[in-house]
């Protein structure tokens, strides 16, 4: 159950402390910079792939296994499928890119059972160095999930269970961009 009073005001509000008739200011709003990408829990890689691409034309930019910490280390070229299922060597995510959004399909394994309302992994925004320095700490401090903590990213999971990815501006993503 999520407890309201542990949020803090609207950025601009300001908001009584008890019956002492002193005031808080809420801080600024974080500035979200842009979406990196959507994250999509899948069962097999190479029929979302299959699906994506020729549904909505997306291209495959990449692929990864996710390394024991947490980053992703790259698929080597020639890749194949087939052989990597044969050989237990299955990449971990691919990442697909249109003109408009970068998706992350993140394989979840044959025999787990994906729910159709948990589907969505995680998103993920880039903030600049005061956003991203104010958000780690306002994460720290209400003490919520941190799933990775890194110089330049952050991931948690908020109150409602939904798993965010934020990452410097400048730091440079997993994956190319155009």
């Amino acid at each position: 159950m999520v407890d309201e009073n542990e949020f803090l005001p609207v950025a601009g509000e300001r908001t009584p402390i008890g019956d002492t008739g002193a005031v808080i200011a809420a801080p600024h709003a974080i500035q979200l910079r842009a979406l990196n990408h959507v994250a999509i829990r899948v069962n097999e890689l190479e029929k979302a792939e299959t699906f994506y691409t020729s549904f909505f034309g997306m291209t495959i930019i990449g692929r990864a296994y996710l390394g024991p910490k947490g980053g992703y280390q790259p698929v080597a070229a020639g890749y194949d499928p087939r052989t990597a299922y044969a050989t237990n060597r299955e990449a971990d995510v691919t990442f697909l890119r249109s003109e408009a959004l970068t998706f992350v399909l993140r394989r979840m394994g044959r025999g787990d059972r994906v729910e159709t309302n948990a589907v969505l992994d995680h998103i993920s925004v880039d903030v600049d160095i005061h956003g991203f320095t104010e958000l780690r700490g306002e994460v720290l401090m209400r003490n919520f999930d941190v799933l990775m903590l890194a110089p330049e990213a952050l991931t948690f999971r908020d109150p409602f269970g939904v798993v965010w990815e934020v990452t410097l501006d400048d730091a440079g993503d997993a994956f190319p961009r155009p």
